[in-house]
């Protein structure tokens, strides 16, 4: 596909990748900063808790990489993002209930969701849905 053929990114999707990817760059840079930190203080000995650090650092490309599918306008990137959204709105229930409805993490679920909801409205609608679908071209049966 050239350039001239690939369909034009919507601003709101733009600005949503972005948003995923600094949110996955930025807590994977400090986490390393402060491995480091961990090293050089507490010697190799820190090493041996790799396999938990392999795991947190994928954890944490997570949304990077949706942002990345975003960015290249990819339907299924859209798709998880929905499902991620929707996956993280139910569990904050949990979160509700555990620390109550009038508390400081709860206010922040709210806003959560809030955010959230927009994104997920967003995603949803039928213009950034046609944006992320590639056009069928005819098929020309007489010319094969």
């Amino acid at each position: 596909m050239s350039p001239a053929e690939t369909p034009s990114r919507p601003l709101g999707v733009t600005i949503v990748a972005i948003s995923l990817m600094a949110l996955s760059a930025l807590p994977i840079a400090f986490y390393l900063l402060g491995f480091l930190i961990a090293v050089i203080t507490g010697g190799p000995g820190v090493l041996f808790g790799g396999a938990a650090v392999i795991f947190q650092l994928f954890v944490m490309a997570l949304p990077g990489l949706l942002g990345w599918g975003l960015w290249n306008m990819q339907n299924s990137a859209r798709i998880t993002c929905l499902i991620v959204l929707a996956i993280c709105a139910v569990s904050g229930i949990l979160l509700v209930a555990h620390f109550g409805i009038v508390s400081f993490m709860s206010a922040i679920y709210f806003l959560f969701l809030l955010w959230g909801g927009a994104i997920a409205v967003y995603l949803t609608r039928p213009s950034v849905k046609r944006a992320f679908q590639p056009d069928i071209e005819d098929i020309n049966f007489k010319n094969l």
